[in-house]
């Protein structure tokens, strides 16, 4: 997933004549990608180490289906989250000095988050805008309300929305680049990309285009599965021992059926 959102992002980013449609399927497969390079290898990190009898944390708990950037955080890059929690925002004095300071706690511990994942502005920014996002969330609700039905799905859009919208200065080079990746998605056209040949000029052929459809339809019924009943291994390892490798097997023949494709590397290497 995370290898075909990285070309597709790469070739419309990188070609100022995509503009509307494509660039906004671009930004939203950079949350894609972004998720699956870093989620992918936190869980091959894990398995790893329990394969030598280390029992590692959990890094994400399906963060893209959270109903606010606060629920975000706590399910995007955990090991991060709680440090940033323990030695920053508890330190600086939490919530425990009053609504100013605790405002002005948030922002700070995100712009730290920012500056940990790199000096340039961008980064700068993009923490600083989940801190914003944080502040006029808890400004909005004043308590907290349990979402249910329709009222939580949209609360779930809203959020993946607006942290793809941050993502944009995360990937970009400078924040002019990412505003003129946001003007370039505001122009109107381009929509009929999506329902012709023209959508291979994207950075994949249509056999591509196929396998990453695939993978992540399988990728958000695992996700909501797991977010609903938090027991998908358990279920897995209830079923009869031919069931299992069965599917062992299938998972690993889809793998190598969709590794034709040039390497990208770990988006989270350079950090």
């Amino acid at each position: 997933i995370a290898g075909r959102c990285a070309l597709l992002c790469e070739t419309v980013y990188g070609n100022e004549a995509f503009h509307g449609m494509p660039v906004i399927l671009a930004i939203l497969a950079y949350s894609m990608q972004i998720y699956t390079d870093f989620a992918g290898y936190s869980l091959i990190a894990k398995g790893l180490a329990y394969a030598m009898g280390i029992a590692v944390p959990d890094n994400f708990h399906q963060p893209y289906l959270s109903a606010s950037i606060k629920e975000f955080w706590r399910r995007w890059h955990m090991s991060l989250s709680e440090w940033l929690k323990d030695y920053i925002y508890i330190p600086l004095g939490g919530s425990r000095k009053g609504a100013l300071r605790t405002r002005i706690n948030l922002l700070l511990t995100f712009l730290v988050s920012g500056f940990w994942h790199g000096t340039g502005l961008t980064f700068v920014v993009w923490g600083g805008l989940h801190g914003l996002f944080q502040i006029i969330e808890g400004e909005i609700t004043k308590r907290s309300v349990k979402k249910e039905g329709s009222g939580r799905v949209l609360s779930i859009v809203i959020t993946f929305l607006l942290v793809s919208l941050a993502w944009v200065f995360f990937r970009s080079g400078s924040v002019m680049e990412a505003l003129g990746i946001f003007v370039r998605a505001m122009k109107p056209g381009q929509f009929g990309i999506l329902f012709s040949e023209s959508i291979t000029t994207m950075g994949l052929d249509a056999r591509n285009l196929r396998i990453l459809g695939f993978a992540l339809a399988v990728l958000c019924f695992a996700d909501v599965y797991q977010y609903r009943n938090n027991d998908f291994m358990e279920r897995f390892e209830q079923q009869n021992i031919l069931v299992r490798l069965g599917m062992v097997w299938l998972l690993l023949f889809l793998i190598i059926l969709s590794v034709n494709l040039s390497s990208a590397e770990f988006i989270y290497m350079q950090f």
